[in-house]
Parts: structure tokens; C-alpha cells; sequence
């Protein structure tokens, strides 16, 4: 039962830098691609970098803080119920 337990915190930990660092990094590439559409377009005419990486900060502390709430409900949850002995 151990390395089933094992496989599973190895799985949610993969799972949590994923989405830690992929949801960002496909915003940073959706904002990229809106940018570059705008600076084609003529509506864009000044490079600032600031309107890019601000939106993406924030989204990185988003999916930071959503994450550490997640996973704090998670452990919780299975704290409780390996308490009272459930499965």
C-alpha cells in the first residue's frame, strides 16, 4: 500500500508544478500573441514590457495561492479521514 501512496503524492506534486508553471506560461504565450497583433496592426505603437508581465505575475500568484489552498483542503481532508480510519 505504501507505493501506491508513494505513486500518488509523486503524481500530485508533478501535477501541482505543472499547472504552477504551465497556466502562466500559456497566458505569457496568449498575451505574447495579442501583443505581437496589435503592434501588426498599427493599434500598439509604444514597447512596454510592463503591460505584459504584470498580467502574468498576477496570474502566477493566482494559481500560487489557489494551489497552497487546494492542496491545504487536500491534506485536510485526508488527515481527517486517515484519522477516523476511513479509506
Amino acid at each position: 500500500m505504501g507505493g501506491v501512496m508513494a505513486k500518488r503524492l509523486l503524481f500530485w506534486i508533478i501535477a501541482n508544478v505543472l499547472l504552477q508553471f504551465g497556466v502562466p506560461v500559456i497566458y505569457f504565450v496568449y498575451m505574447r500573441r495579442m501583443v505581437d497583433e496589435e503592434y501588426a496592426t498599427g493599434m500598439r505603437t509604444s514597447s512596454d514590457g510592463d503591460s505584459m508581465i504584470i498580467p502574468v505575475m498576477g496570474m502566477f500568484i493566482f494559481v500560487l495561492i489557489t494551489l497552497l489552498a487546494v492542496n491545504a483542503l487536500g491534506a485536510g481532508v485526508y488527515l481527517l479521514r486517515r484519522r477516523r480510519g476511513l479509506p
